[in-house]
């Protein structure tokens, strides 16, 4: 059996993914502080708190998803 198939590779995929969609606003609020608004730092503690937000939804709809792919063992 191979140490890295589809499937574990497509969760990496997916995981990696959140990772960069939280930093994402952080970053965006912080060019926008910086270089378009001067404002520092309220819209990079606004891309912050969006990002985390838009991560646990995202990590919820991940593992009900999970649940609903994966049936319960069997004791």
């Amino acid at each position: 059996m191979p140490l890295l198939n589809a499937k574990t590779l497509g969760d990496y995929a997916r995981y990696s993914q959140m990772g960069a969609e939280m930093v994402a606003p952080i970053i965006l609020g912080y060019l926008l502080d910086d270089f378009v608004f001067g404002s520092l730092p309220w819209l990079t503690i606004v891309g912050a708190l969006t990002g985390l937000v838009w991560m646990l939804w995202r990590l919820s709809r991940l593992l009900e998803h999970d649940a609903q792919r994966k049936p319960p063992a069997k004791s």
